[in-house]
């Protein structure tokens, strides 16, 4: 099982900010813990360098993550304690110049979030690392039903048919996906938005089951877990932690994991996360 699946399908119990166990059963806080939990790992794979982003891109996400996390920048006196933590990803440049140049952006990023939600920053990033380039794909080499060779995977968004080139031909979403199938060395896939079935042909039958089922287990994951990436009108209240790396324990290119803040705003911090 994958790190997305893993992280998805946790079900445990969960406190809510009054101390008191949310029921993992409820269907809201299921979409609310799966949710917060997706985040938290995607995040570790931007800033661990393991989804490649633009420097815009990273800009955008930091600033978002720095809403999520530690909500409007008016709580604060300013917004210096940024320069102290880890905003970036970690084969990133690191010169100071630079990072300074960066953080003033996510700043200004920060104060344009003003008075948004925890939750919905927090998807907000889901969905911007979810446009990032090569996120969540496994392609396999195959030919079309006109002998043409190309690649084959899924993604989070559904399936996809590249040129061996690297060009996109072709993504179908698991939305427009019906029955997933192989017979022989043959792939099959029903697109049901056009009544519609595709063919692709793999090097032997091992591999066009091996496929086959891939495809089946995510198409299956998608169909269950969707409600994860969606939003919440009411979402059920979550103990969020401070989950942020301090620079100064990082040791470029180490791989971070989001722990506490500078003690000058540690204090209040954990105040005003409590009353989130």
């Amino acid at each position: 099982m994958s790190f997305r699946e893993e992280v998805l399908w946790l079900q445990a119990r969960h406190e809510d900010a009054s101390g008191k166990l949310m029921d993992a059963a409820s269907p809201l806080a299921k979409q609310t813990l799966c949710r917060y939990q997706y985040y938290l790992q995607v995040k570790k794979e931007v800033l661990d360098g393991r989804l490649h982003c633009a420097v815009e891109q990273g800009i955008r996400l930091a600033g978002l993550a720095v809403q999520a996390d530690f909500g409007d920048f008016t709580q604060f006196m300013s917004q210096e304690f940024l320069r102290e933590y880890v905003l970036f990803p970690v084969n990133w440049p690191n010169g100071e110049e630079v990072l300074e140049e960066w953080t003033q952006k996510v700043a200004e990023e920060h104060k344009s979030h003003c008075r948004m939600q925890a939750a919905e920053a927090e998807l907000l990033y889901i969905k911007e690392v979810e446009k990032l380039d090569g996120f969540g794909q496994e392609s396999f080499a195959a030919k079309d039903n006109y002998t043409n060779d190309i690649f084959i995977g899924v993604s989070f968004i559904g399936v996809f048919v590249k040129h061996r080139n690297g060009r996109s031909i072709m993504l179908h979403k698991w939305k427009d996906i019906g029955t997933i199938a192989h017979n022989k060395s043959a792939i099959t896939v029903e697109i049901t938005s056009r009544d519609d079935t595709i063919i692709f042909h793999m090097e032997d039958m091992e591999m066009a089951k091996y496929i086959a089922r891939l495809f089946t287990a995510r198409h299956k994951f998608y169909k269950q877990n969707k409600i994860c990436a969606e939003p919440t009108h009411s979402p059920a209240p979550i103990r969020r932690r401070p989950t942020w790396t301090h620079r100064l324990s990082l040791s470029r290119p180490q791989s971070c994991n989001f722990q506490s803040m500078h003690s000058q705003y540690s204090e209040h911090y954990q105040d005003t996360q409590s009353s989130q």
